[in-house]
């Protein structure tokens, strides 16, 4: 046996030996019982509840009638009906500024409701009324849910040169990212009344700058195409985008990007100097229109290169140098073969960025 189990045997005699010790010490025929002295419990008074009434409750239905079994069913307590309070319409558009502007034969209104439960706008040509309607309904056709938190009459006047004055919207969502609009509307000697263009829809980091890029009459909106990042990374809230330009033309608001290729190749040269973290000037109307600041974003681009570039590339398409901007995009991760998929990318990416803008 080994010395373990000796030392085990042993331990076991002892705790027999002590068992064995404890019962010796009580006498023979009695029990080691604990006994508790019984405290009395006054009695609690009772009463006898009212008899209830026994409402027949039908236990189950047949084809040939009720059941007739009852049960006693104690009734319920009938609360007292609570007066209904008389609501109060959300006061979406107290805040709204009313607006008037007379120009070009045209006035627009834009105001609130008398219960500040809708935005409405009024239009009149040579003061004859030509249209009230729901703001929202009128401008967006529905398509546009949210309420607005505020509309700006920015411009009347005539951008086509048909003798009717366009009525140029710059419109402010509620949310808090979303959404900055641009919106037009036209009139033409076949229609009876105003219409709105398809409309611009941009994040609050690409708020549509109306401004005339040209001195030739006609306003530009001047934006991001945040879309294009969207269909290019699925990111539609995102600064580093490439430069987009609109205009009104023919009943509708279209991109005219590449008739200003001096400022895309500004913004081209601007996103790859700031991945070369390589400080440039650039000038006041392409900051006017960007806020880009060349020494800040080259502060931050580390780790968001692959989006400037992107933006860059997008640029470089517009201005038809795809080719010579996927060649030094492809330089600087120098990677072989990276062109062709990635180029054919960016363009069907700049596709359907147009086609979504222009269709909405």
């Amino acid at each position: 046996m080994s010395r373990g189990a000796v030392v085990v045997q042993k331990l076991a005699f002892v705790l027999l030996a002590l068992i064995i010790g404890l019962a010796a010490c009580v006498p023979q025929g009695e029990r080691l019982v604990v006994s508790r002295e019984a405290t009395a419990v006054p009695p609690t008074p009772s009463f006898t509840p009212s008899p209830k009434p026994a409402t027949p409750v039908p236990t189950a239905v047949s084809p040939t009638g009720t059941a007739t079994a009852t049960v006693t069913a104690t009734p319920t307590h009938t609360a007292t009906p609570i007066p209904t309070a008389t609501a109060t319409p959300w006061l979406l558009y107290d805040r709204v500024t009313p607006q008037a502007v007379n120009a070009d034969s045209v006035s627009v209104e834009i105001y609130p409701d008398e219960n500040f439960t809708q935005l409405m706008i009024r239009i009149a040509q040579d003061g004859v009324p030509d249209l009230e309607s729901n703001f929202e309904q009128f401008v967006f056709s529905g398509s546009i849910t949210d309420p607005t938190y505020s509309a700006k009459i920015t411009a009347v006047q005539d951008q086509d040169q048909d003798g009717f004055a366009e009525i140029i919207l710059e419109v402010t969502g509620r949310g808090m990212r979303c959404c900055e609009y641009v919106v037009v509307l036209y009139r033409t000697q076949d229609m009876q009344q105003y219409r709105a263009t398809n409309y611009i829809e941009r994040e609050i980091e690409a708020i549509p700058d109306v401004i005339d890029l040209d001195g030739d009459g006609k306003l530009e909106f001047v934006t991001l195409n945040t879309s294009y990042t969207s269909f290019m990374w699925g990111l539609g809230v995102n600064p580093l985008s490439p430069l987009q330009i609109f205009q009104y033309d023919n009943q509708s608001i279209v991109d005219v990007t590449n008739q200003y290729p001096e400022l895309v190749q500004e913004d081209a040269n601007f996103w790859l100097s700031t991945v070369r973290r390589e400080t440039i000037e650039v000038s006041d109307l392409y900051f006017q229109l960007t806020y880009h600041e060349s020494e800040y974003w080259v502060g931050i681009i580390r780790g968001v290169e692959r989006w400037a570039l992107y933006a860059y590339l997008a640029d470089m398409i517009t201005l038809d140098k795809g080719e010579e901007g996927c060649l030094i995009v492809q330089d600087y991760y120098q990677e072989e073969n990276l062109c062709p998929g990635l180029l054919e990318q960016a363009e069907m990416a700049l596709e359907d960025a147009r086609a979504w803008d222009e269709q909405r």
